[in-house]
This record gives C-alpha cells, sequence and structure tokens, in this order.
C-alpha cells in the first residue's frame, strides 16, 4: 500500500493545485477515498465547496464528451421527426430500427419510441423475419462468431444490424453454452491464464509485494471477493487490519516510553494512534511491568486523595456538605479527559443498588420542567433561520452523492440482487412488505456494479451505512469470507 497520502503537502498539492478527485487520489495510492478523507481531516485541510466541485468537474474531458452527446441530440432537423420520412424507411424501404437508428446517429430505443407518436403501425415478428435472411439465426455461424473468433454479444450484434438481448435469447434458443463472466472478463482484457488460482503466485503477491486484494483483483481482472475466497482455499493467512504503524509492538520503544520517559498509557496511545486499552495489552504480552498506583506518574495517585471516613465530607448531604467547587466550571481540557477516563467503564451491580437506595424518595431536578427551546416559536427559537445544507451538514462528504451512477446499475440489477438475497434486509433480516428494499454498494464506488459489490438492505438499516463506512466496509466484506467459508465447508461434507 502507498503511503504518499500520508504527506500533508503532496495531499494538499494534489487536491487543491492539481484539482484531483478524492477517488482519483485514493486510486493513485491504492486505498479507500474514506482513507483519504480521514488524512485531510487530520491535515486540516480545507475542503472544495459545492460549486467548486461542479466548476471542476464540468471542466473534465469526461464531462465534455457527454455534453457533446446531449447536443448531438438537439439538433433541430430530427430526420425521425418526420413521419413520412419514418414511414418511408421503416415500410418502405423495409430497413430496422438499428438501421435506422445508425442513419440518425441515435438510438434503436429512440426510433421505437417515435414510430410509436407517429401511429405508425408495427411490424410483427413473422414479418420482421421474412424480410431477409438473419445470420444469427444459423448455429454454426453464431458459435463459430461466438467461442472461435471469440467476439462478445454486442460486437455480434453490430455485424447483424441487430440489438445485445436478440443475440443472446438466440444463443439460449439454439442451445450454444454461454460464457461465464470470469470468462468474459479474461478475453476481454487478453488475460490467457487465471493467475489468482495459483497458490504460489497469490502468496508472492499478498505478502512478499504487499498487494492488497483488491490491487490483485485488477491485475486479474475479477472482483476483490473472488481473491478473498480463493486465499481461504489456499489457506493464505490475512493481514491484520491496521491503520497506523505499530510501534508499541517494538519492545525497547514501549519501554522507554513507559519507564525512561514516564508517559502514562493513554500519553503513548496518542503518539501510536492506538487506544489505551491496547498499549496496556501490549505491556502486558511484552512482560513490561506496569507502574504501581502511588508511582507520581500514574494517573491513579490515590495518596493525594483522602478516602471513605478519612474524608470530611463523607456520609454528609445536602447543605451540611461543603462544596469547595461551587460555581466553578470545568475547562474544556478537563471536561475531555474525564469523558476519555470514563469511556467504557461500566458500573458493577452493587455500586447501582447504592445509587438506587441514595436515590429513593428524592425528585429529579427536570419533574415537569419543559425544554425552553420546545416551547419557543418564531425567532426565539434556537433553530430559526438555521441551514444545515451542504458543507454544514455533519455528514457532508465533498459532494460525492451528487456523482452520477453507472447506466448498468439500472431496475433489472436491483431486481436480480433482491432475489438473489431473497428480498430480505442483510442486516435486520427484515422481509420487503409492498416497498422494494435498496441495493448498497459494499466498498461505496458507484461505478463498481459487480454482483459481489452489492447487497439488499432495508431504508432504515441503508441510512446507517452511511456513516461510519469503513465500518461497515469491513462488516460486509468479513460477512462474505464467513459465507465463502461454509460454501467450503459444505463441498468437503458431500464430497
Amino acid at each position: 500500500m502507498n503511503v504518499l497520502h500520508r504527506n500533508k503537502s503532496w495531499l494538499y498539492r494534489k487536491y487543491w493545485e492539481e484539482k484531483l478527485s478524492l477517488s482519483q487520489i485514493a486510486e493513485l495510492c491504492g486505498c479507500g477515498k474514506e482513507t483519504i478523507r480521514y488524512w485531510m481531516r487530520k491535515f486540516d485541510i480545507k475542503h472544495r465547496t459545492m460549486s467548486e466541485a461542479i466548476k471542476i468537474s464540468a471542466n473534465r474531458p469526461e464531462v465534455r464528451k457527454r455534453r457533446t452527446m446531449q447536443n448531438r441530440h438537439n439538433i433541430k432537423d430530427k430526420l425521425y421527426g418526420d413521419q413520412g420520412w419514418l414511414y418511408q424507411k421503416y415500410w418502405g424501404e423495409k430497413l430496422s430500427t438499428v438501421q435506422i437508428g445508425k442513419l440518425c446517429k441515435v438510438n434503436n430505443v429512440t426510433i421505437g419510441c417515435w414510430i410509436k407518436k407517429h401511429e405508425i403501425k408495427i411490424r410483427t415478428n413473422s414479418e420482421a423475419q421474412n424480410l431477409k435472411d438473419r445470420p444469427y439465426k444459423h448455429k454454426i455461424w453464431l458459435y463459430q462468431k461466438y467461442w472461435n473468433e471469440e467476439l462478445s454479444t454486442i460486437q455480434i450484434a453490430r455485424l447483424c444490424s441487430s440489438t445485445q438481448s436478440t443475440i443472446g435469447r438466440n444463443l439460449k434458443k439454439l442451445d450454444i453454452k454461454i460464457r461465464t463472466s470470469s470468462e468474459g472478463i479474461r478475453k476481454r482484457c487478453n488475460i490467457k491464464e487465471i493467475l489468482y488460482q495459483n497458490k504460489e503466485w497469490l502468496y508472492q503477491k499478498y505478502w512478499k509485494e504487499e498487494l492488497s486484494a483488491f490491487q490483485i483483483a485488477k491485475l486479474c481482472g475479477v472482483g476483490h471477493v473472488t481473491i478473498l475466497s480463493w486465499m481461504v482455499r489456499f489457506k493464505i493467512k490475512r493481514r491484520i487490519f491496521s491503520k497506523f504503524d505499530a510501534l508499541y509492538k517494538d519492545r525497547d520503544w514501549l519501554y522507554q516510553k513507559y519507564w525512561g520517559e514516564e508517559l502514562s498509557a493513554y500519553q503513548i496511545s496518542t503518539l501510536c494512534n492506538g487506544s489505551k486499552a491496547t498499549i496496556w495489552r501490549w505491556l502486558k504480552k511484552l512482560k513490561i511491568p506496569t507502574k504501581p498506583t502511588d508511582h507520581p506518574a500514574s494517573c491513579r495517585n490515590k495518596s493525594k486523595s483522602k478516602l471513605g471516613k478519612k474524608n470530611p465530607q463523607f456520609g454528609k448531604r445536602g447543605k451540611e456538605s461543603i462544596r469547595g467547587n461551587k460555581g466553578k466550571r470545568h475547562t474544556e481540557e478537563a471536561k475531555k479527559k474525564m469523558s476519555i477516563a470514563h469511556k467504557g467503564v461500566k458500573q458493577t451491580e452493587e455500586a447501582k443498588k447504592k445509587i438506587s437506595k441514595a436515590n429513593k424518595g428524592n425528585t429529579a431536578w427536570n419533574k415537569g420542567k419543559q425544554c425552553p427551546q420546545l416551547g419557543q416559536k418564531g425567532q426565539q427559537n434556537y433553530f430559526y433561520g438555521k441551514h444545515f445544507n451542504g458543507e454544514k451538514n455533519p455528514r457532508w462528504l465533498g459532494g460525492a452523492s451528487f456523482e452520477p451512477y453507472n447506466p448498468e446499475f439500472n431496475g433489472k440489477l436491483k431486481s436480480f440482487i433482491r432475489k438473489r438475497d431473497n428480498y430480505t434486509c442483510q442486516i435486520c433480516d427484515k422481509k420487503e412488505n409492498g416497498k422494494a428494499h435498496c441495493c448498497h454498494h459494499i466498498d461505496y464506488d458507484k461505478k463498481n456494479n459487480r454482483s459481489e459489490n452489492l447487497i439488499t438492505l432495508c431504508n432504515s438499516c441503508h441510512s446507517k451505512t452511511n456513516s461510519n463506512r469503513q465500518y461497515w466496509q469491513n462488516y460486509f466484506e468479513f460477512q462474505q469470507i464467513k459465507y465463502w467459508q461454509n460454501k467450503e465447508k459444505q463441498k468437503e461434507l458431500f464430497a
């Protein structure tokens, strides 16, 4: 994995000076878009506004091509708009909709729509077949083109002035075996060998060259799930997911920081960008002795505080107790330290019982009171006139939601994915009830429309996956690995 994105000046130059998008920078570094966004936040690099992003995307060659295609359709003198001309070509010269579409430089679907608009009678199947001999109806010719010459269904359709669906239908009719998706990809990319089915090659790429599953998948022209499934078959151990360099795994370095510089576990965790629990775990693993509670550098120095009956405030309640902190407020740093110290701490059952006994008979401070913001209306309300659109929204991702979907991501593909998942949400197991579920992209890339990258989710679960994206991506990938492992076990049982 490339670590260029961890350099602030390089990342700033690519994003602001060269005006690359997050996905383009991610491709250069061989990582995910969320990783780039994380490092931009860490370096305090400002994100582009929506208007700036639209201006930059408008100047890209892909968008210019799309505009020229749109302008081509805005020609004033449309030949297919003339009823007499269209009737002459369709019934007089007996041309197909594909051939008329080629003359007008439009799609055959557009010609079909205009035939209906002009109320021109459409030919029946028998009339269309009797016009001239169709070469794709002959089994030998179609087999030779599809398997011997290795042409795709789109290329054969162009030769015959027909559509891709017609060629696919005739392949099934004539009992010609259809290529699998992996065979089609290999022939399209001119890949002769199935490299990922070689254990030594896969081990070399993954462990010695340190490529990710996504990078190996691109080399082989397959999905990353295929690579992961073959790794499970060959029993190749997976790398532990870690965002940062694990400095705390070095015993000398950890000992120097903990005992030499007398830093606490929390301070070491901030240096390594890890958690305090991880540092404690590695201290025990490396057999480094921990500091006692009465140590001056220890965060829990109990010698300074008086506990139990020694405390002058012990047993006193209400007005009897003398509160030295009355009227004082904690600083922001103190609040942060308190929140970090209390995170993950759970009270014991005994402590809970004591708290409940102490609070019995006391009325809550907010009982019968109403939140002042709820009762206020108009300009008196705190949220009046405040908008959380665009960059002001906490879930703003630099305008990623405005990126267009691929044409492959259509109704047919969505219905296939929902049918494959038995019309149930893959998180909460909720079934469809009159309303169709959503199709979610696992790696959050709208262009990657492989069936392995799509999953069925209900509306509520789909909205959950918009936040904490890295967690959900890892979660779905782990579920897929479990699925493939179970499949392998089933094969071994029934073999």
